[in-house]
């Protein structure tokens, strides 16, 4: 191949005109990917950071709302203790209206045998004679706890 220096520069001309375009085809698709990319970015970083916003939100609000079931749970318990008390209270005070209860029947068995075989007033229609044989013999209407006594 012989080639003149008139062949050589056309030559050098139409591949550096030629790849001089490919090369700025080249550059302008990098920019144009450069720019798409940056563009790609910003965007995933305006959401990253309103991602961030709403989970610093919600952390925000967990941490009202495990206050607030804090003082839920403290106010449940005093309830709770304050409830116990006063069943506590209620349970001994039954307790003692039963036995007063209970106190005050046997008191009352007792006055009604009483009255009924002990009469002060001797002439007292409804007195009924201690003494006498078929009834101090076969007394059943003398309370259990009186007769043990």
């Amino acid at each position: 191949m012989n080639l003149n220096i008139t062949e050589i520069a056309n030559l050098l001309t139409t591949l550096l005109a030629g790849g001089g375009a490919g090369w700025c085809l080249k550059s302008k698709r990098r920019a144009a990917s450069a720019e798409a990319e940056k563009n790609e970015i910003e965007a995933r970083d305006a959401e990253f950071e309103l991602l961030r916003k709403q989970i610093d939100l919600n952390q925000k609000q967990n941490i009202d709302l495990i206050e607030q079931l804090g003082r839920k749970e403290e106010r449940f318990a005093d309830q709770t203790n304050r409830l116990r008390e006063v069943q506590a209270s209620l349970t001994t005070a039954l307790e003692r209206i039963t036995e007063l209860t209970l106190s005050n029947g046997r008191l009352q068995r007792n006055i009604d045998y009483l009255e009924l075989w002990h009469c002060r007033q001797r002439e007292c229609p409804s007195r009924k004679s201690i003494h006498s044989p078929e009834e101090s013999v076969h007394n059943t209407d003398t309370p259990n706890h009186i007769a043990d006594a």
